[in-house]
């Protein structure tokens, strides 16, 4: 049974960028002299939270929540009866796996349609029924295997 809903997000380069920086102002300077876009990243940054916004929003109200940075999932304690919701390419799918002992996870991309999204396919648009059909239990899962190793004396780890 799922009573807690985990949202695993990552800074944008935009945010990342205006931390390095100190301002919009200085990040947009060191981008443009630079000789690239600026706006791309704002563009990108304005996408993934209103992603995030529609990932929250999809959470019942009476469903414990918690929302944490990719920094942060090494140090995080995930509740057995969590489902995990990550918010990023497949590389923050896999890095909150190995972290996981058996938890669902369900994976959004802030820009469904983008090529290389193989884990992380879902579109936020549909968070509100993917999250109430996991709190539900009535979610098809299949679990899958990141890394295995077989030992000659039969052991796997």
């Amino acid at each position: 049974m799922i009573d807690r809903v985990v949202l695993v997000t990552k800074k944008t380069e935009y945010a990342e960028l205006v931390e390095r920086f100190g301002t919009v102002g200085q990040a947009r300077f060191f981008i443009k002299s630079s000789g690239g876009n600026f706006d791309a990243y704002e563009r990108a940054h304005k996408i993934y939270e209103t992603a995030v916004e529609s990932i929250r929003k999809s959470v019942p109200g009476d469903v414990r929540f918690a929302e944490i940075d990719r920094s942060f999932v090494a140090t995080y304690l995930f509740d057995p009866t969590a489902l995990v919701v990550t918010l990023g390419p497949d590389g923050l799918v896999i890095n909150v796996a190995k972290y996981l002992s058996g938890q669902p996870i369900l994976a959004f991309t802030p820009e469904p349609g983008k090529t290389g999204k193989i884990l992380a396919s879902q579109a936020p648009a549909w968070a509100k029924a993917v999250v109430q059909k996991a709190l539900r239990g009535q979610m098809q899962s299949r679990r899958m295997t990141m890394a295995e190793a077989k030992l000659n004396d039969g052991q796997r780890l």
